[in-house]
């Protein structure tokens, strides 16, 4: 018997039934935001309270402005992408450095493995530092 159809049979139904499942929880998400809306819960008290919880863990005073904006959405996800593919090309560049003079050797896979990953991981994180101080400045100037 071929377990295969059975399978790709019990994916589709899990997948449908997630996304039908999902929406169905996104419109009960917005009735109890109507809910709170209706009790007097209006934003700027959400907003004093998280800048209380924000004095209190010793944070800047403007952390709950950049905690609660999505204007530099577009500014964290390239730099995010341009992080990830300039560590991926240097990745590329000392692996290719590294099998000239060492040979295609399979121990040195495993370590081709851990510099891209490094790499990746240290460009990326770089290129979100990058955007949070240009995102700072911008802020400041504003």
């Amino acid at each position: 018997m071929d377990l295969t159809s059975i399978f790709v049979t019990a994916i589709i139904f899990v997948t449908l039934y997630k996304v039908i499942y999902l929406f169905v929880r996104r419109k009960e998400r917005m009735m109890l935001i109507d809910k709170l809306d209706h009790i007097n819960m209006t934003p700027p008290e959400f907003r004093s309270n998280l800048d209380a919880i924000t004095r209190d863990l010793g944070a800047p005073d403007d952390t709950a402005e950049i905690i609660g904006s999505n204007k530099f959405t577009t500014l964290r996800w390239g730099s995010a992408a341009f992080g990830a593919g300039l560590g991926l090309l240097v990745a590329q560049l000392i692996c290719n450095a590294f099998r000239v003079t060492m040979g295609n050797d399979w121990g040195h896979w495993r370590d081709e493995s851990t510099i891209y990953g490094s790499c990746l991981l240290l460009f990326l994180g770089l290129a979100m530092l990058v955007a949070f101080i240009v995102e700072y400045n911008i802020r400041k100037k504003s």
